[in-house]
């Protein structure tokens, strides 16, 4: 009423006004489509709006914010866009903008969603945009292109700020280039799914390990602002549910968004990977979201996920009855939920190179919760594995922590027979490390209590013609340098350990480590240091062409050892055995420790009969 009144009131100041032609003026004002005023009349009772939505309307008395800018010229931009219906302008200052102001003041308070509405359009166009733009815009305009792409990564901001005002123009231009549909369908859609009573969006569009109750839930709405690439991805997945969501019976959404997930969660790193599966996404879309319909060729990204989820979407459509009573999809979801797999779950369904076996997944998935209940610092879950390596080689540089056990270990696909037999049960006796295995599982060569704490920085390297157990280094900035666990496959190493080669002495253990001490019975150090008939040598781990293995040591100041120097070169060979008293240990060595302890016998020789020599 007052709006009609100051209305009524301007044409009648008008009629008053000398020398001015009311008639034309009032023509050029109501008359064509492009009249520089113009009314938008909307029926509240009709479309079921409450006074609230004129009050908001009325009591703003406010310059005009960027969202009510944008909502302005969309639609003008829209007004001859057959692609949108024109209801959306009644919902978004009705129904939606309600369903906003509740979740912006859901701890209470009377803010305006304005930035929170416009951060929805912002991180989809930014989406939309990464994607059209990685698969290629058919645009002649290269230059344009990219003068718009250095734009619109600069000024869509995601999070944008009541004062943050972005030019249309960069709307217009993701519109243009990518289409008004794929742009604005999914939010509008999505928007009127959310305000339906009883919807289970929040819920359903979670990654499984998230959905109980006790866990953090995603935020669709990303109230908090995070802006990780993977909850970008994840984001798009949600928004590419609702482009036509009338056309998709199956998938539901929860189902959807479990695969999307596990694969965003299991190959999302960074910028690249994150349009990379920008574009997947788009691919499996075009499916209607049936991931089991796609063709090998059709994606070149996330490939063992992808794979993965590829075969379990058949097994649940396609598996044969369980007798349990449950579904294997039920089974499934439940190894997902386990935080520790995220989704990830290959290994309990393998079978060598690209096969499955389904047959052994529930004795697998078994083992597999009781060996992870937490994070796997258990000193007998690395035995276990120790157990059943095939191949040394396939186990270094793998850290035995949370991430390493599950990607590096698990998901190695080169480990699969390893894995498989783990998961299993099973000990493989009949491989090239089973002697070593022996020693370090069923004799304890290494001790529960010493590795208490330490174990996730554990890795299994070689040494000499053995292996040893690291832990990770410190200083220098070298990874791992000063410190190991010798636990090497080697009858030389174990006589040492075992006091049948070295001697004892509790007065001389500040010098020699490799005997019973405070630390438990272990070989300490960057080196294994030894005594023999009264001398020290050290078996020296990494030797080359120059290098050898043993060194005969002499005792410094401050009881510090050093390897003992010759008096005069040897032979000529260019190796330390031209300068110190040493010998390389040979295989045969390995396999009688008495040749071993005559090469030590031969070296103390060479140096009482050199420093009588000198003493002569």
């Amino acid at each position: 009423m007052g709006m009609l009144t100051m209305l009524d009131e301007i044409h009648n100041q008008m009629r008053k006004t000398e020398n001015v032609s009311f008639k034309s003026i009032a023509e050029k004002l109501t008359s064509g489509c492009n009249c520089p005023i113009t009314f938008h009349y909307v029926d509240m009772g009709e479309h079921k709006l409450s006074d609230e939505t004129y009050v908001k309307m009325n009591a703003r008395g406010k310059q005009l914010t960027p969202f009510e800018n944008f909502k302005a010229s969309l639609e003008q931009y829209l007004e001859n866009k057959s692609d949108i219906s024109s209801d959306w302008l009644v919902s978004i200052d009705g129904k939606w903008l309600d369903m906003f102001f509740n979740v912006e003041n859901e701890g209470g308070g009377e803010e305006l969603p304005d930035s929170l509405m416009l951060s929805f359009f912002n991180r989809h166009f930014m989406n939309v945009w990464q994607c059209c733009y990685a698969k290629g815009i058919k645009n002649d305009k290269d230059d344009e292109l990219e003068k718009f792409d250095k734009r619109i990564q600069k000024e869509l901001l995601l999070y944008p700020s009541k004062d943050d005002f972005i030019p249309f123009e960069i709307y217009r231009y993701v519109m243009d280039n990518c289409g008004v549909e794929i742009c604005l369908s999914p939010i509008f859609n999505i928007w009127d799914a959310l305000c339906k009573e009883g919807n289970n969006i929040p819920t359903d569009c979670q990654a499984v390990w998230n959905r109980k109750e006790n866990k953090e839930k995603w935020d669709l709405y990303q109230k908090e602002k995070n802006e990780s690439y993977k909850s970008h991805a994840a984001f798009y997945a949600l928004l590419m549910y609702y482009k036509k969501i009338k056309e998709i019976e199956k998938p539901t959404l929860s189902q959807w968004m479990r695969v999307a997930w596990n694969i965003i969660e299991n190959y999302v790193e960074g910028e690249d990977s994150y349009i990379n599966t920008l574009v997947l996404i788009d691919t499996i879309a075009n499916k209607n979201f049936r991931i089991n319909e796609l063709k090998q060729d059709e994606y070149k990204v996330a490939k063992d996920q992808v794979t993965e989820e590829i075969k379990k979407a058949k097994q649940i459509l396609n598996g044969d009855p369980r007798n349990d009573g449950k579904t294997w999809e039920e089974v499934i979801i439940d190894a997902e939920s386990y935080a520790f797999f995220k989704g990830a779950i290959r290994f309990l369904f393998q079978n060598g190179e690209g096969g499955v076996c389904w047959e052994n997944f529930d004795k697998k998935w078994k083992n597999a919760k009781t060996y992870f209940k937490e994070e796997p610092k258990d000193f007998n879950l690395l035995k276990k594995l120790i157990s059943c390596v095939s191949v040394f080689k396939d186990m270094k540089k793998i850290y035995y922590d949370n991430y390493h056990w599950r990607n590096g270990v698990l998901l190695n696909s080169s480990l699969y027979e390893c894995v498989n037999n783990f998961l299993l049960g099973n000990l493989n006796k009949e491989h090239e490390g089973w002697d070593f295995a022996q020693k370090f599982v069923f004799n304890d060569l290494v001790e529960k209590d010493i590795l208490e704490g330490i174990l996730p920085n554990c890795q299994l390297e070689e040494y000499g013609r053995g292996y040893r157990l690291w832990i990770k280094g410190i200083g220098n900035g070298q990874q791992w340098k000063k410190y190991l666990i010798g636990c090497v496959r080697n009858e030389i190493l174990s006589e040492l350990y075992g006091g049948k080669i070295c001697e004892s002495n509790k007065d001389e253990s500040k010098i020699y480590t490799g005997q019973k001490n405070d630390k438990g019975s272990f070989f300490w150090g960057e080196h294994v240091d030894f005594k023999y008939k009264g001398h020290f040598f050290q078996w020296y781990g990494s030797p080359n062409e120059k290098e050898l293995d043993v060194y005969l040591m002499e005792i410094m100041e401050n009881e510090r050892t050093d390897y003992k120097k010759r008096s005069n070169p040897t032979n000529g060979k260019g190796t330390d055995e031209d300068n110190y008293y040493c010998f390389r240990v040979s295989s045969e060595m390995v396999e009688n420790t008495t040749l071993f302890t005559d090469e030590l016998n031969k070296l103390i020789e060479q140096v009482n009969s050199d420093n009588k020599s000198e003493q002569e």
